[in-house]
């Protein structure tokens, strides 16, 4: 749930977001919907605590608005692939 919220900034691992991964993305919006998930999730408080508790990467203290995701988007069902079946 944090990678793209807050990984991806704050600590500069931003070669690729998660939602470039649509494997994964798929993965975390599935786990984020789960009814015993998304209520102990606080996007707010988790960015909030990383970018306040670390003032040698964010000296000014700012606190990004984005990257907005949206996890509450559909999750598509997977397709399963087997190698040398017709």
């Amino acid at each position: 749930m944090r990678f793209d919220v807050v990984y991806y900034g704050h600590f500069k691992c931003n070669l690729r977001a998660l939602v470039d991964y649509p494997a994964l993305w798929r993965y975390t919006r599935a786990l984020y919907q789960h009814p015993a998930i998304r209520p102990t999730v606080d996007f707010g408080h988790i960015k909030g605590h990383y970018y306040s508790s670390h003032p040698w990467l964010n000296p000014s203290g700012v606190v990004p608005i984005g990257p907005r995701r949206d996890f509450d988007a559909p999750v598509e069902p997977r397709h399963h692939h087997q190698a040398g079946v017709s």
